[in-house]
């Protein structure tokens, strides 16, 4: 269905996805689809587009060493202030501190 369709393209293409591709590539209108998915989900699909990009610069973070900016890149952000006030809104840190804090849980681990 459409839902998940919606839900599977924000997962696969995070890095450049746009309401209005996503409009194109279904043949339903951006406004039909935004309120099929916050209807759904809860969230607006640049709520769910940001989450997508988060979850993945965490994985990023904890399974690469990439560098932030070469991360921001993967998961198509341009703008760092934008990056860093979002991913510390969400975890409360910085990503270079998540990364650190998750090394060292790691560490502690072993």
């Amino acid at each position: 269905d459409l839902l998940m369709v919606a839900i599977k393209y924000i997962r696969t293409n995070y890095k450049d996805a746009s309401l209005n591709e996503l409009s194109e590539k279904t043949g339903y209108s951006t406004y039909y689809i935004s309120k099929l998915i916050k209807k759904n989900t809860g969230k607006n699909f640049k709520e769910m587009l940001q989450e997508r990009k988060l979850d993945q610069a965490i994985y990023f973070l904890e399974n690469t060493d990439l560098t932030i900016e070469n991360i921001m890149d993967e998961i198509g952000y341009k703008n760092s202030t934008y990056f860093y006030k979002i991913f510390s809104q969400k975890y409360g840190c910085s990503p270079s501190e998540y990364r650190n804090r998750f090394i060292n849980l790691e560490t502690a681990k072993a």
